[in-house]
């Protein structure tokens, strides 16, 4: 077989070349190690009027004083009796106790030294309620109770409740307000003692 024809090479400009740059290393920037930050201690503080614990040496409360007011005179119109006291007298059924303490002002006196005390002469017993009787309400009413010159019974109040509900209460005071009595006596002179009646309600 013939040869094919060879090749012609036509003279034109050299082979361009390209440098080829190395990529430069690049060099790990050394990282500077960060401070750790200051630990803080975080203690949880309240007012001490919004705290409800105590802290040590802090006064929780003294003891309420009354403050005592000396009165001159004999005790007549605003004087004050000067007796002592014979305590809270404790009676059975409608008993009448002696009272307590020395005088108070307001010629209003108290059981004491040179007070005779009144003696009931007409005794009223407090009525039961409907209510009351239906719940079996029994005990005591303790009432404090002026006793005027006259022998009548001027203001009232009580001092050891029974029933707040079914009336029994309110009985006790319109009967203690029915009581009639010798007057207290000072020097001989009738005058307005404050004593204790204890109104008994019993279911027979």
């Amino acid at each position: 077989m013939p040869e094919p024809p060879a090749q012609v090479e036509l003279p034109g400009p050299d082979a361009t070349t390209v440098p080829v740059s190395q990529p430069a290393e690049l060099e790990n920037p050394e990282v500077e190690d960060e401070p750790e930050p200051d630990q803080e201690m975080n203690i949880p503080a309240r007012t001490l009027a919004s705290s409800n614990q105590t802290l040590p040496g802090v006064l929780q409360g003294l003891p309420f004083v009354e403050a005592m007011s000396l009165s001159l005179g004999l005790g007549v119109g605003g004087g004050a009796g000067t007796g002592e006291g014979a305590g809270i007298g404790k009676g059975v059924g409608s008993g009448l106790g002696p009272g307590e303490g020395g005088g108070t002002g307001g010629g209003v006196y108290r059981p004491g030294t040179n007070i005779v005390l009144p003696r009931p002469i007409h005794e009223v017993k407090p009525q039961y309620t409907a209510d009351a009787m239906r719940a079996k309400v029994q005990g005591s009413v303790w009432i404090e109770a002026v006793v005027m010159p006259d022998g009548s019974v001027g203001d009232v109040r009580i001092t050891k409740s029974l029933d707040r509900i079914f009336g029994l209460d309110e009985e006790a005071l319109r009967a203690t307000k029915q009581w009639r009595f010798l007057p207290g006596t000072r020097f001989g002179q009738p005058v307005p003692v404050l004593v204790v009646i204890e109104l008994t309600f019993t279911l027979r």
